[in-house]
């Protein structure tokens, strides 16, 4: 299948699923408005150390520069 099709069948699913949120009563518009959309690195309240960061990335079957490289949806067809 190519990208194209692909593309269509999204938006067609969106478009109907839209569709049918518009026909469910009660619910409410929500709307969340961020000045970023990633975390700061260490901003949580869980710190972690070093030692926790260098074995999850040692751990990782695919990490670079000090990253986890992960896939999405690698078993969706």
């Amino acid at each position: 299948m190519d990208d194209k099709k692909i593309k269509e069948q999204a938006k067609g699913i969106l478009d109907s699923f839209v569709e049918e949120l518009d026909k469910v009563q009660g619910l409410e518009e929500a709307r969340v408005e961020r000045e970023e959309d990633r975390r700061k690195e260490n901003g949580g309240k869980d710190k972690c150390d070093s030692f926790f960061r260098e074995k999850m990335l040692n751990n990782s079957k695919n990490s670079r520069d000090g990253y986890i490289k992960s896939s999405k949806g690698k078993w969706v067809k």
